[in-house]
């Protein structure tokens, strides 16, 4: 899934809105100066546990468990590597940069 990039203005609403994503349950993987990316933590919806648990039965009544191991497993690691992210930045320091490195 694709980053979503959100300016804010200046230190003070970037630590809103981080407070903001953290209460809609997204979590702070890496922050730094001007910028921090999050990612929501979620492990998957309702209706893909489903699948996966029906898939890993009909498959797991074949291969003696093991198929349905690895559904649910490999659902639980899908859902949570693919969950959305936001990139939190300050906008203007992208251009100060682009500034600096085309001199």
């Amino acid at each position: 899934m694709a980053t979503r990039i959100r300016d804010v203005k200046n230190e003070d609403d970037m630590q809103r809105v981080i407070d903001d994503f953290i209460t809609t349950g997204y979590v702070v993987k890496e922050q730094g100066q001007n910028s921090t990316m999050m990612q929501k933590h979620t492990w998957g919806t309702a209706i893909g546990w489903i699948v996966a648990i029906l898939l890993g039965i009909i498959t797991g009544i074949f291969t003696v468990g093991i198929g349905f191991l690895v559904f649910v497993i490999g659902y639980l690691v899908f859902a949570h590597y693919t969950a959305p992210k936001v990139m939190l930045r300050i906008r203007g320091q992208q251009g100060s940069v682009a500034a600096i490195v085309a001199d």
